[in-house]
């Protein structure tokens, strides 16, 4: 029998973005976010989603028909996310009906309603990953923020249990002003059981467009001495930050991924373009995926910003974290800039970049009336 010839081997990464990269100029859905609800067991003080009505959730039949519909449309990525989806009794049925459809899914949680059938259900049918958010080291600090008596001890559990049936699990913290003392000992947590940790400092509003997340923004510097500490690769900022110099201004409002290779579907079934633009959607009740895709998502990627949009023509803009979306959120138009964000750039920039990007960060300082070190 002759040798098989060997078989390339690629690395998901690589493969990934191979994708994704082949289908931007056909406008194929290959990634999307879908919230099962709004409705939370928690009551985190930083939570997006707080004031948001949970009636009027799909059915577990329209939850199936619109699943079907995007992996009709090309759907490979499907991010489960709420609130908090294991709220919903008929969420097994679903999981496994997006796992049948042949759709690799990624579960949020904050890992408090995990059970034995449950886990069981993840460890038999494994999903990519299940990220589990974590709010403190200590009972004190996670109570504090999640508002809830017991929460701490109930996450701690569901961690234990995906770690012991080998669950594909990371774990991740938003940093705010109330845990950020004990950001130390939550990585330290996650490497001790193994798991892979990211932190996340940029908090944006509420989807109602309320400000109160905003009080518990850690300071634009701090986040900087973050990105020193735990990413410390400064050699790969400044790679990122000379190539992101390179490219040319937005000619679009949106310049992401979203609604070209990935959309998002909210609890009652409205199509839009990601988890934080939801001026505009497209409903599902009373249409069909690939019309709303092709033509009200469509319609929106498309728009362009207005002459002198300060953020499309920024060249520090990949350095901030910023959208429209957020814009629209936190300033009440798409195209506005967010102050707190512009800050983080231009310290990037100071902190990261060569002698050009550390000019423009000084620049964008002063246009914030903040005179540089």
């Amino acid at each position: 029998m002759p040798d098989c010839p060997a078989i390339p081997e690629e690395t998901y990464g690589l493969f990934s973005k191979r994708i994704h990269e082949s289908v931007m100029d056909e406008r194929v859905p290959v990634a999307g976010s879908i919230e099962l609800t709004l409705r939370c067991n928690l009551r985190c003080v930083h939570c997006y989603c707080k004031g948001c009505r949970g009636d009027g959730e799909l059915t577990t039949d329209e939850l199936r028909r619109v699943i079907d519909k995007v992996a009709d449309a090309g759907c490979l990525w499907l991010l489960v996310t709420g609130g908090e989806p294991m709220l919903r009794p008929d969420f097994p049925e679903i999981y496994m009906h997006i796992k049948q459809r042949g759709i690799i899914p990624t579960l949020f949680t904050n890992g408090t309603l995990l059970s034995d059938e449950l886990a069981g259900l993840l460890t038999e049918w494994q999903p990519f990953w299940v990220e589990i958010s974590i709010y403190g080291a200590t009972r004190e600090t996670y109570e504090a923020i999640t508002g809830v008596a017991g929460s701490f001890d109930d996450c701690m559990r569901g961690i234990r249990m995906l770690v012991e049936r080998g669950v594909n699990l990371k774990l991740k913290t938003m940093v705010l002003r109330e845990n950020l003392h004990e950001l130390d000992r939550m990585y330290e947590f996650a490497g001790d059981l193994g798991l892979d940790f990211r932190h996340d400092a940029l908090l944006n509003p509420t989807l109602g467009g309320e400000l109160a997340p905003a009080a518990h923004r850690i300071d634009p510097e701090t986040v900087i001495a973050l990105d020193r500490k735990y990413n410390a690769e400064i050699d790969s900022w400044r790679d990122f930050i000379r190539d992101s110099q390179e490219i040319p201004p937005a000619d679009t409002l949106i310049s992401c991924g979203s609604g070209i290779s990935s959309f998002h579907v909210d609890p009652g079934g409205r199509l839009g373009l990601c988890l934080l633009a939801r001026s505009e959607s497209y409903d599902l009740r009373r249409g069909d995926f690939d019309e709303g895709w092709n033509g009200l998502i469509s319609d929106i990627r498309r728009r362009r910003p207005a002459a002198g949009h300060r953020c499309s023509s920024c060249s520090l803009r990949h350095l901030c974290g910023s959208c429209s979306a957020w814009a629209d959120l936190e300033t009440g138009s798409r195209e506005g800039s967010v102050d707190y964000l512009c800050r983080i750039a231009a310290l990037r920039a100071k902190a990261f970049g060569d002698a050009e990007a550390r000019l423009m960060g000084n620049d964008m300082l002063r246009q914030l009336d903040i005179e540089p070190d």
